[in-house]
């Protein structure tokens, strides 16, 4: 399976700012029923080198519409595809919002620019077209 790039391809910004000023990097992905197979991948966005998280917030509206709905999903990156939430069922309910991370991941720095990916564990019962809004907030250090 290959990754479904789910933001525009644009030029990145080549000065973010002043020194460790609060940087919030997302937004809203539609995401599509053929994206909630197991192990479907979505690149959600980019950050920058150097950016290092301090709080994940999200939004995720319901992606499974089976009676008994099966959905599970990561956030992370190409290295780590858990790296920040794993095995979340947030999407089998309702409209359902958090800002948990995985233990440890408080303070990590990406070492380059990385697409931040969505990773389908089990997949959907009964895929639904749905939206995930994220958004990573941390600072940038040159």
């Amino acid at each position: 399976m290959s990754t479904r790039i789910a933001y525009s391809q644009t030029t990145p910004v080549a000065w973010h700012g002043a020194y460790r000023n609060l940087k919030a990097y997302g937004g809203a992905i539609s995401l599509l029923p053929a994206d909630l197979a197991a192990g479907q991948v979505v690149a959600l966005f980019t950050v920058p080198k150097g950016f290092t998280v301090t709080d994940l917030n999200f939004d995720v509206t319901k992606l499974d519409a089976g009676a008994t709905p099966a959905i599970t999903f990561s956030i992370g990156d190409a290295a780590n595809p858990a790296r920040f939430l794993a095995g979340s069922t947030n999407a089998q309910s309702a409209e359902a919002e958090a800002d948990t991370m995985v233990p440890g991941c408080l303070g990590f720095k990406f070492p380059s620019d990385t697409d931040i990916l969505f990773t389908v564990g089990t997949g959907a019962a009964t895929p639904a077209s749905g939206t995930l809004t994220l958004f990573f907030k941390g600072f940038i250090d040159a």
